[in-house]
């Protein structure tokens, strides 16, 4: 660095630092990234691989082509989730959008206008992602206004180490530098705000002008500067996770499946190779001895290893000093609605964006905007996590419990206008699409108490018509042969 160059250290082992080195590494260039591997590796249930959209941002925005990441790991094709339990029928959590507005009014309110005059198909039939879910199909996004698949996105299902593995080639190849050694002391400036170099077991010391923790829930340096947690244990009562990845026994569907059980719930995805079973359950709720016999009773098989200690919640400030946590070593969230890829994508992209990685420092006004930019997206997937918890349908202890937890004071506003309305707030910092949320409430069995007076005013003949004319174009696309 004597000839002025800024450099980085990426410390872990996961697909988190093999992401987060490949990312500086392309994004930044003139920087110089290490990634330190002490050999350990997050685990199945910590790192899920379920990729919502924002992976395929992430993978395009870095010059990586998706088909080849595809083809290589072995990967599937994410179209979302399909819920069963929650509710009185089960629903789609799907990406992309459900139906088309007419005359500037949005769909779900044409939608709740047939609903309240008569019957109408689930609002998950007028998703084009639920419909090819169900048919076990997978289409790629149209450019052609007119067809149902212009509606369509899509996320991607990854196996976690053969992904990982795939990006720390590709990181290499970028110029990454690889270290293999086992951290022996963090040694902090005098003034105790900031890093000045990680000492290894084997005596080489390593210095860097950005220290990067990707090293997943135990925050292996960030927890070394100041840091407080904030805890979710109230609004989410999950804390334990049993999982299992054996190989894959058929071809798999486009899509994951949740289902809710008497006291937490199952977790099923796959890739073209393996499939993968997560179990949540709460310990206040059920032993870990019972909760390994519903496992094997559900999936017919013994989960691997002992239960893993989820504790949800977030770090009050990823970024403090000259050391910034992403992915869960700065936040932890239940796998149930495929966050944990997601926030990577969204940490590393915010983190780019605010470090030059040029010859000027970064600002304490940079480090705070970063936080807080966080901090808001962090508790928005919370909220989204909690809102089937809050509006569950079932009649266990478990779940009244959790439907009885308080909420934050935006998703009680959230839930309390959709209710009266129908109508959705805007967030800053919300990543899940709209949609999304309305597949949720509505899925979830929640249905205004008013109808948004421009659909009133619209002929119910012009609003049949429109959903008669979805539901037509997406019926001639299922019968397209594959």
């Amino acid at each position: 660095m004597s000839n002025g160059q800024r450099s980085v250290l990426v410390v872990g082992s996961g697909p988190t630092a093999a992401m987060a080195a490949l990312a500086l590494a392309r994004s930044l260039p003139a920087i110089r990234v290490t990634r330190l591997d002490e050999g350990g590796q997050e685990s199945s249930a910590e790192g899920f691989g379920a990729g919502r959209p924002s992976i395929r941002a992430f993978l395009a925005g870095l010059g990586v082509d998706e088909a080849e990441i595809v083809t290589r790991t072995r990967a599937n094709y994410r179209l979302g989730t399909r819920i069963t339990g929650l509710s009185a029928t089960p629903y789609f959590r799907g990406h992309g959008m459900y139906g088309e507005g007419v005359s500037g009014v949005p769909f779900h309110h044409l939608w709740l206008r047939a609903q309240r005059c008569g019957t109408v198909a689930p609002f998950d039939s007028f998703s084009i992602s639920a419909r090819l879910a169900s048919h076990s199909r997978f289409a790629a996004p149209s450019a052609q206004r007119e067809s149902p698949l212009s509606a369509l996105d899509y996320g991607l299902q990854l196996n976690l180490p053969v992904y990982g593995q795939a990006l720390r080639s590709l990181g290499r190849a970028a110029g990454v530098e690889e270290l293999h050694g086992n951290i022996a002391a963090i040694i902090k400036c005098p003034d105790g705000g900031s890093l000045h170099s990680v000492k290894l077991t084997d005596g080489r010391e390593l210095t860097a002008d950005l220290y990067v923790d990707a090293s997943g829930c135990m925050g292996r340096i960030r927890r070394t500067l100041p840091w407080r947690w904030i805890d979710w244990s109230t609004a989410l009562p999950v804390d334990r996770l049993l999982y299992l990845l054996q190989p894959a026994d058929r071809a798999p569907p486009p899509n994951d499946e949740l289902f809710a059980l008497s006291d937490g719930w199952r977790y099923e995805s796959r890739t073209q190779d393996v499939t993968v079973h997560l179990l949540g359950y709460a310990s206040a709720h059920q032993s870990d001895e019972q909760a390994r016999a519903i496992f094997r009773n559900e999936t017919g098989a013994e989960p691997q290893g002992e239960s893993v200690v989820l504790r949800q919640g977030r770090l009050e400030e990823p970024w403090f000093g000259n050391c910034v946590a992403i992915g869960s070593a700065a936040i932890s969230l239940e796998p149930s609605a495929a966050t944990n890829l997601h926030a990577v994508c969204r940490h590393l992209g915010r983190l780019i964006g605010c470090w030059s990685g040029h010859n000027t420092r970064e600002t304490t006004v940079e480090i705070a905007y970063f936080n807080r930019r966080t901090a808001l997206e962090s508790n928005r997937l919370r909220d989204f996590v909690q809102l089937p918890y809050l509006l569950n349908q079932r009649p266990e202890p478990f779940w009244r419990a959790a439907a009885a937890t308080p909420a934050s004071p935006e998703l009680s506003r959230d839930m309390a206008l959709f209710r009266e309305r129908g109508r959705l707030a805007i967030h800053d910092e919300d990543s899940f699409e709209r949609d999304e949320w309305l597949a949720s409430f509505l899925g979830l069995g929640v249905i205004p108490r008013r109808i948004d007076p421009p659909a009133v005013e619209l002929p119910l003949s012009r609003i049949e018509e429109c959903l008669s004319q979805i539901s037509a174009g997406m019926r001639r696309l299922m019968e397209i042969p594959r």
